[in-house]
């Protein structure tokens, strides 16, 4: 049960037992410890966009155009020969 006392208890051992690990100089637990205190760190991703545009800027035919190519594209994947079935 969550508002169990004795469970309380328990996650507190397992923190006190973290923070000891921590202050021995394990790296593996300072880090837990900095993770629950400053929050993990965002990870940086990378967008490339070669055109920007509004969405309203788009013709109906580049549209369309876009949507044929994406629905050429799964139906190649979906006939492509599996590697899986080579091994």
């Amino acid at each position: 049960m969550p508002d169990d006392p004795a469970g309380k208890r328990k996650l507190r051992r397992i923190a006190e037992k973290l923070v000891d690990a921590a202050l021995e100089g394990h790296s593996w637990a300072i880090q837990q410890v900095a993770d629950r205190i400053d929050g993990k760190p965002a990870q940086e991703s990378t967008v490339n966009v070669k055109e920007k545009r509004e969405a309203s800027d788009w013709t109906r035919e580049e549209l369309m155009a876009i949507l044929a190519k994406m629905k050429r594209d799964d139906e190649a994947k979906a006939t492509a020969p599996s590697t899986d079935s080579l091994n």
